[in-house]
């Protein structure tokens, strides 16, 4: 409703005040928990429990969660986040010049920090209070409320701020994506069917802007609410099926802009349009193999009986947070590779099949002379880059990254 009425503005600091919630809800339960139990005993116990494995360098691309996948995935998730997605874009937008823009995209990545870490501790902390006696839940998403209200219910008014940070959280995520889907579905798909049907813009008026953009999210949110219903009968964890979602949609849209940038030899649209549509078919059958064939890693033991003063030590094994596989059809080998590494499939595909199909047009013979437009070109690239230049364009090679006046 604020969106109604307040607009992109009202979204903006919404979600600014929502996240703050979020920081502070998150760091008011790391710090009673460890002035509860103490941090040397929370190590210790994760520790032997194998929930600190930090040199996992498996490369086998079926490991959920190691160096790799959370390296080389997760850099390509928020490279897919921060420099293509449109909801991120319209933020930078909304920057009175391209330095504030810059700052806002260099604070993130401390902040990014800190909720991770906030997240590990947090895990940890859970399997600390609940080790040798590990709660039966229909999902493992209620884990994080059960702890809160079996182990720190004791504390007047935390289920409360908890309530608020989820809430926040959500709400945050969700006005930036309502702005975002407004911004596409007007510009992209309704101006464009107004001006086919009418052959002119008499339908475009102020008046229709306004009340378009103070509608569109309300009918979004409605649309979110009736879908989040099925979220229940899904087993597997709302991150990871957010993860899946915007990695693999993501990627494919940050491969067309790495294909701009990184590749100005490529000056056919059929070249790009072949390679985005590679990259959408190779995704949706990897996100719908996970569902069809019930692709699930091998979890880490857990102890549930519940038995006072005992140790329990595990033996580490390949096979732990790794997908197990149950089938051998090339499908299910494939659905195999883990949801950190969505967005970077998106990406190679992207990329190798633009390339395959500009070398096949340029050996065709349908080459295309139209210059490139050296701002639209990476410009650590440009210098590297200037032998596929025409000459007129060489001499942008060092035009700088920032006017003087931004």
């Amino acid at each position: 409703m604020y969106l109604c009425i307040g607009g992109a503005r009202a979204g903006i600091y919404t979600s600014a005040l929502q996240m703050t919630v979020v920081f502070a809800t998150l760091f008011i339960i790391v710090i009673i928990s460890y002035v509860q139990w103490g941090f040397l005993d929370i190590y210790e116990t994760s520790k032997q429990g194998m929930r600190l494995k930090l040199n996992d360098f498996r490369l086998d691309p079926r490991v959920r969660h190691g160096f790799f996948p959370l390296i080389i995935g997760g850099c390509f998730n928020m490279f897919a986040l921060y420099a293509s997605n449109q909801a991120t874009m319209q933020r930078y937008l909304s920057m009175p010049n391209l330095k504030q823009a810059q700052k806002v995209l260099l604070l993130n990545f401390p902040l990014n920090i800190f909720m991770i870490t906030m997240y590990v501790i947090l895990g940890m902390v859970m399997y600390y209070s609940f080790v040798g006696c590990h709660p039966s839940l229909l999902s493992k998403d209620q884990l994080l409320p059960y702890f809160l209200e079996t182990k720190l219910g004791w504390i007047t008014g935390l289920e409360g701020i908890f309530l608020a940070a989820i809430y926040s959280s959500g709400l945050g995520v969700l006005t930036a994506s309502y702005n975002a889907l407004t911004a596409v579905t007007l510009e992209d798909l309704i101006k464009n069917v107004l001006r086919t049907k009418s052959g002119k813009q008499k339908f475009l008026t102020k008046s229709f802007y306004s009340k378009t953009i103070t509608y569109l999210p309300l009918f979004f949110a409605l649309l979110t609410a009736s879908l989040a219903v099925a979220i229940k009968y899904l087993e597997t964890m709302i991150l990871q099926v957010a993860f899946s979602i915007f990695g693999s949609a993501g990627g494919i849209i940050f491969g067309v802009f790495c294909v701009g940038l990184f590749c100005p030899w490529i000056k056919s649209s059929f070249a790009v349009i072949c390679g985005e549509v590679a990259a959408l078919i190779s995704c949706i059958v990897l996100v719908s193999g996970t569902f069809i064939f019930y692709i699930q890693p091998k979890n880490l033991p857990l102890e549930s009986t519940c038995l006072s003063n005992t140790s329990i030590l595990y033996e580490w094994s390949d096979q732990y947070n790794r997908v197990e596989a149950n089938s051998n059809s090339i499908w299910s080998n494939y659905s195999q590779i883990s949801y950190q590494y969505y967005a970077f499939v998106g990406v190679i595909i992207n990329l190798v099949v633009a390339n395959v199909m500009q070398l096949f047009i340029n050996l065709l013979g349908h080459k295309n002379d139209n210059n490139v437009d050296p701002k639209l070109i990476c410009h650590f690239m440009r210098p590297y880059l200037c032998s596929s230049f025409e000459e007129n364009v060489k001499q942008h090679v060092e035009m700088p990254l920032i006017e003087n006046n931004s």
